[in-house]
């Protein structure tokens, strides 16, 4: 199963995911990567609530669970949507996890519990510390992206100056 597309954003399963994304992209399988609603039953269900029935599935998982999930879905046709609260839980699953990807789409992250913040887009905001795995994910050749629907233009991720 190729993963279709990867992306940070902190709302996971919302209308921009759902309304624009899924269809926009066909996808088959959404896998949520939060190792707390991992075991949160109740918001897991909420969540699905509002996933198209043309998705056959949606998974939640763990970060530690993510290549064996993927691995025995290898040679399956169906499209895979990966979604990460935050740059946080992507990194962790890419550099502790051995997660390989072509991709990050970079969607929504606008909750910063700091002002020492920088908006990146309209739509993601990203501390100092994003900005130190941001850098060092492109400058390993991960092809990093600004876009919070199809309908935008996709803006290439270039590592600001970090003063």
């Amino acid at each position: 199963m190729p993963v279709t597309l990867a992306r940070i954003d902190q709302k996971l399963i919302h209308g921009q995911v759902t309304v624009a994304w899924v269809p926009h992209l066909q996808i088959d399988e959404i896998i949520v990567v939060d190792d707390e609603l991992r075991n949160d039953d109740f918001t897991q269900v909420i969540m699905c609530s509002g996933v198209p029935a043309r998705v056959k599935k949606t998974t939640f998982a763990a970060a530690a669970e993510l290549q064996d999930l993927l691995k025995a879905r290898q040679n399956s046709p169906e499209k895979l949507l990966i979604l990460f609260r935050n740059v946080e839980s992507a990194v962790g699953a890419i550099k502790n996890h051995g997660l390989k990807l072509e991709s990050l789409n970079l969607g929504n992250q606008t909750y910063m519990p700091t002002t020492q913040c920088q908006a990146l887009s309209k739509s993601f905001f990203a501390n100092s510390d994003d900005l130190l795995h941001l850098s060092s994910l492109a400058e390993g050749g991960l092809r990093l992206f600004l876009q919070s629907i199809p309908a935008e233009y996709p803006v290439p991720f270039k590592p600001p100056k970090i003063t």
